[in-house]
């Protein structure tokens, strides 16, 4: 369970950072994204990335949604692995 809190609190740290950092910055709203994901927030998860406009950010919203082949498809076009990280 304190494994669980500290998790919790890093997100919740990340989504405080993401607050001083401009919308239209790189990753932003898939940072955004996986903050909430993390948090148990899938619907503002996928508010966040709405409509999705990247690989990582589509892969995202197919691991939200349990879309596998959507999931595989958008992880193969990504060149880096930090994506593929943030995006799963």
């Amino acid at each position: 369970r304190m494994e669980e809190r500290t998790r919790e609190r890093l997100f919740e740290r990340s989504l405080l950072v993401l607050a001083a950092v401009s919308p239209d910055a790189p990753d932003y709203r898939l940072l955004k994204a996986r903050a909430y994901v993390n948090l148990g927030e899938r619907p503002a998860a996928l508010k966040a990335l709405e409509p999705p406009r990247t690989s990582e950010e589509r892969a995202l919203v197919a691991f939200m949604n349990g879309n596998l082949p959507a999931l595989e498809r958008e992880l193969r076009d990504m060149k880096s692995h930090a994506h593929r990280l943030l995006s799963t």
